[in-house]
């Protein structure tokens, strides 16, 4: 089982690298390939470094998952809804998990989905959204198991110059 703990800014580099490979093993036909493609690990370490180090809600919190030797196998990040039309007092948003593909299967992703929720309920938020890209299955079956329940909603972001669908998905806390 992963040690799951609050990140730190020395993490960002095994973050940024884990986003990448988590992304290119979750979006093959969701995402345009040319854009996963792209994706570089350097660069995710450095937004996230910014992010890490930047101001942020207190409510606001993130945990990774560490494996065999210290390495980053998984992360996972919540806080305030960022819908608009959320009351963001009372809804906190699962804003990612992300595990490193060769992590699939070891608890380091219910350990961070535990977490994170547990990070909701302690900020007083009642209930919690997160969004996951139509088609992904395996993220899907992970939530639906984890007591979360779609929403009538639909909601398109822009990756790589194409429309990609998101479901959102509600639990209360």
């Amino acid at each position: 089982m992963a040690l799951v703990r609050p990140v730190e800014l020395r993490d960002a580099d095994g973050v940024g690298e884990v986003h990448v490979l988590a992304w290119r093993a979750a979006y093959p036909g969701l995402m345009p390939q040319a854009f996963l493609d792209g994706l570089r690990t350097e660069a995710r370490a450095e937004r996230w470094r910014g992010i890490l180090s930047g101001p942020r809600d207190r409510r606001w919190a993130m945990f990774v998952a560490e494996g065999a030797g210290g390495r980053i196998d998984g992360f996972a990040c919540c806080g305030p809804s960022r819908d608009a039309a959320d009351d963001t007092r009372s809804i906190g948003e699962l804003i990612a998990i992300n595990v490193r593909p060769a992590a699939f299967g070891t608890g380091a992703g219910q350990a961070l989905h535990d977490a994170a929720v547990g990070a909701l309920r302690a900020a007083g938020f009642t209930g919690g959204m997160l969004k996951v890209v139509r088609g992904n299955a395996r993220a899907i079956r992970f939530y639906e198991r984890n007591g979360w329940r779609p929403a009538p909603s639909e909601h398109w972001i822009h990756v790589g110059g194409s429309a990609v669908a998101e479901q959102r998905f509600e639990l209360w806390l």
